[in-house]
């Protein structure tokens, strides 16, 4: 008879410090596009990624702290792509306000269930809305980088910043919730609809926080 084959966890060296936190936050990705966050167990990640459910619980202590990597990496992301828009956009203050709008929606496009995830009731537990909350908050920041500097031009249309903040996340948010699962849905269906769809928000939702 064979040996059956082990699995990585009972492979010497097979998982690097932090390798498997990642691959299981992986596989909770996939699992949470394929049968959504309700069905989503850490056992079945555990097996998923090839490792015994202790080797799970070493680093997720129930489904909840699971939930939340996957929403802390994926903030993470946004906060990335949003940066970098900040960044390409570096002459025009403006552009690069729209720039940051654009991208949020997109990103909402990109990855429906982690955006959906990332704003669940379900990441409301105390005992992991302080870290979800630090991860959404360095996206916040990036837009308040932004208003910033329209702000010193004088281009803003309040001198509330935070406010400013607010109103263009709000509507950016609605507007990507709006794609994803209201009626706006198959507006979103042709890259071609979406961007122009997009444009046209972005461009109005600007028009209330700019002088111009």
């Amino acid at each position: 008879m064979s040996r059956p084959e082990a699995k990585p966890s009972e492979k010497s060296g097979s998982y690097h410090h932090g390798d498997l936190r990642r691959a299981l936050i992986n596989a909770a990705r996939v699992s949470l596009k394929e049968k959504g966050i309700d069905k989503l167990s850490l056992r079945e990640v555990a097996r998923n990624t090839g490792v015994s459910h202790a080797a799970a619980y070493h680093h997720f202590r129930d489904k909840t702290s699971l939930v939340a990597a996957v929403a802390v990496t994926t903030f993470s992301e946004l906060e990335s792509v949003m940066q970098r828009a900040f960044d390409e956009q570096a002459v025009d203050a403006v552009a690069r306000l729209r720039s940051l709008a654009h991208t949020y929606v997109e990103f909402a496009l990109e990855h429906p269930d982690e955006f959906r995830l990332m704003f669940s009731p379900q990441l409301r537990d105390d005992t992991v809305l302080t870290e979800v909350e630090k991860a959404g908050r360095a996206t916040y920041v990036v837009l308040i980088a932004a208003l910033s500097v329209v702000q010193e031009e004088g281009r803003l249309a309040t001198d509330n910043l935070e406010r400013a903040a607010i109103t263009v996340w709000a509507q950016v948010h609605g507007l990507a919730s709006l794609m994803l699962d209201g009626p706006l849905y198959r507006n979103a269906q042709s890259e071609a609809g979406r961007e122009a769809l997009i444009a046209a928000s972005v461009e109005g939702l600007l028009t209330g926080v700019l002088n111009e």
